[in-house]
Formats: structure tokens, sequence, C-alpha cells
């Protein structure tokens, strides 16, 4: 998949190398054309951050329950009419398959219901579940919801529960489907749902084998 293949609104996380540490962002396409992509402004402590010269950065994009990435690419920073924005001149480089943190994901795909908090206060919705992992999980909704929200979903297989909070990281708009496709991503791995993952995929494997 080429940068170039992306469009207005999509959201993307840029992973920026500074002060000895790689620092997560997220940002919106804003256009592509001619192989040039422009990206919407983060800001780090209040502050408007602009991109290193020298050095490259990573662009992490996510369509439904797959990770895509672009490494070391060279990105602008454009000033205009006080505002920022960030340019790709090439476009044309091609992602790679990227697993976050080497989660294991588990493959869900049934509805479920989840809360959604809001102000203080939680309403429960039916939604896709696409995938879980120990880091988090993707869900598919007709519903926009806007990004950081915190939803809470109680997975139930057998004897045991799993109670798992995440906060919405990445959301993407599938125009033919007229739905939302929503990456959760939850303050720390939950050990215990993570080994429970790893024995489902072995039993999933010897039933299919």
């Amino acid at each position: 998949m080429k940068l170039s293949e992306l469009i207005n609104g999509n959201q993307v996380i840029l992973q920026v190398s500074y002060s000895n540490d790689v620092h997560e962002f997220n940002s919106r396409v804003l256009g592509c054309k001619d192989d040039v992509l422009i990206l919407s402004e983060v800001k780090c402590d209040g502050r408007r951050l602009r991109m290193p010269r020298e050095t490259g950065i990573n662009i992490i994009y996510q369509i439904f329950n797959k990770l895509y990435i672009w490494k070391n690419v060279l990105v602008d920073t454009v000033a205009y009419k006080d505002r920022i924005f960030y340019r790709v001149k090439d476009a044309s480089v091609e992602s790679k398959y990227y697993n976050r943190r080497g989660a294991y994901r588990l493959e869900i795909d049934k509805e479920l219901n989840i809360e959604l908090f809001s102000r203080g206060q939680s309403q429960e919705q039916k939604v896709f579940v696409k995938d879980i992992s120990e880091s988090g999980l993707c869900f598919t909704s007709k519903t926009n919801i806007n990004l950081d929200k915190k939803i809470r979903l109680v997975y139930e297989s057998g004897e045991d529960t799993y109670d798992m909070s995440a906060f919405i990281i990445r959301k993407v708009y599938d125009s033919k489907s007229e739905t939302y496709s929503y990456g959760c991503k939850m303050p720390e791995f939950n050990e215990k749902l993570g080994a429970f993952i790893i024995k489902e995929q072995i039993k999933r494997r010897r039933v299919s084998a």
C-alpha cells in the first residue's frame, strides 16, 4: 500500500523521535496530489510540533484490523496563514504490515455490547467487535464516535470474564459500507487476557487442522 492511496480524513499516527525517545501523535490526511501528501498539524505540550529536518518519521495507518507502516519518511513542516501543515513530497513509498508491540490478536467477529463513556456517564451500544489483543481491540459501528473516548468491553469465554477498558486512538470511515472502524488502546497490557488469547489461537489451529 502506498501513502498516496490515503484519502482526505484518514487518521494516521506519526512516530517522531526526539529527546532520545519515540513519541506518537494523531494526525489526519488533508489531501494528496501528484504524490505529495499533506497532513494536519499536531501539538506537544500546547506547542505546534515541527518535523525533524534531517531524519525521517514513521507513519502508521489502520484499516479494519490491519496496521500498515511507512518507515523513515521525510516530512517538511510548512507554515501557511498562521497554520502549520506537514508535507510528504514522495508519497509513492510502499508500506509494510505492522504488528504493534507484538501483540497477539484474536478474531472475534461478532456483535457485542460496549459501554461508551462521555462526561462521566456511560451509554451502552451494540457494535461489531473484529478482534481483541492484550493491548486493545478493534470494532466497527455506524455511529461516529470521537477519538480519545473511553470504552469498556466485558468479554466472556467459558467460565472466564475479561474486563477491557480502552481509549479510541484510530478511526477510519468506509464510504461503501457507511461504517467506522475504531482502533482502541488499553493503558497497559492485560497479561491474563494475553495468555487466554495465545491458548485460544492454539485451540483454533488444532480444530481447523
